[in-house]
């Protein structure tokens, strides 16, 4: 998660009680106010309703969600995290069940602020944006959540270590969520390894010039060949010995583990994009060996 568009302000940094509109120049002693006079218990948090537009960027047609903070929750991150955990879910769950396959990514803006040594404040708040995340699979929608939130923390401790003057002031604005529709076509013929997952010597990318990248992968998996593996003749010979029942091509087994039962293998499947490797289905399988598959697209072409 990167940091971007850090703006700056100064300017006398005050505390108001929003009980009595009393105002106190450090938090310790507005705190200190509520917890002597103003101790009631405070009325439940309802957090304001999310709002929603559409539009185009590198995701496609897309959707934007914003969830706005209360006064309580703007002042704690872990707070309103836990306030909008179920309110993402909701907004995520059916997108999903709509479009089949979704991409989204996370937007956060939180203020920052420090101390001038003339006693002003000065604040700065960057927006945070996490990676693409895939969703193609309800029962995966709580843990990349979650994930969200671990990344959120994560950039948020950085960027105070980087800049140890700031300190925590407040969420502001919203956390946004974009989502848009994740097309898995059918995968093709060959095509070569991004250049950062080439140099890693890894991976086997087969050499197919058919759509047989689903019986080539896992045969590979299967019969391992020390010279030249990525080379389809070795398993030309072997092809009848994985049954694909009604399946064509792995991208159909992400819903339907027809593949995995007909075999009795154990198989998932991951994406790459934007230089980062995400999963696109988890097997349910508590085998003990795993076939790791990779999905590469390259303009219309998908490869496995």
């Amino acid at each position: 998660m990167e940091a971007i568009r850090i703006m700056y302000t100064r300017e006398k940094k005050t505390f108001s009680c929003e009980h009595c509109d009393q105002v106190f120049p450090r938090i310790s002693d507005l705190l200190r106010l509520k917890r002597t006079d103003h101790s009631a218990p405070p009325a439940p948090r309802v957090a304001r309703p999310p709002t929603r537009k559409s539009g185009r960027n590198a995701l496609g047609a897309y959707s934007s969600h914003f969830m706005m903070p209360n006064s309580d929750a703007a002042l704690d991150l872990l707070l309103f995290l836990e306030d909008i955990r179920q309110e993402m879910h909701d907004i995520i769950l059916p997108e999903l069940e709509e479009k089949r396959s979704i991409k989204c990514y996370y937007v956060s803006k939180i203020r920052f602020s420090m101390e001038t040594p003339v006693g002003d404040a000065e604040y700065c708040s960057p927006y945070f944006r996490n990676k693409v995340v895939i969703e193609l699979d309800i029962s995966m929608i709580a843990e990349h959540i979650e994930q969200a939130f671990d990344k959120v923390k994560l950039s948020l401790n950085d960027f105070l270590k980087n800049g140890s003057v700031w300190v925590f002031d407040s969420v502001i604005s919203h956390m946004e969520i974009k989502t848009a529709t994740y097309h898995l076509l059918a995968p093709r013929s060959y095509i070569p390894l991004p250049s950062k997952l080439a140099a890693k010597k890894a991976l086997i990318n087969i050499k197919n010039v058919d759509k047989k990248c689903l019986v080539w992968c896992v045969l590979a998996a299967l019969y391992l060949v020390e010279l030249y593996p990525e080379r389809v003749s070795h398993y030309l010979p072997l092809q009848q010995e994985l049954r694909l029942g009604n399946v064509t091509c792995l991208v159909q087994s992400c819903k339907d583990p027809t593949i995995e039962k007909l075999n009795n293998l154990r198989i998932n499947v991951f994406g790459y994009e934007d230089e980062e490797v995400f999963p696109l289905y988890i097997s349910k399988r508590e085998d003990n060996r795993a076939i790791n598959l990779l999905y590469i697209t390259q303009g219309d072409g998908k490869h496995y």
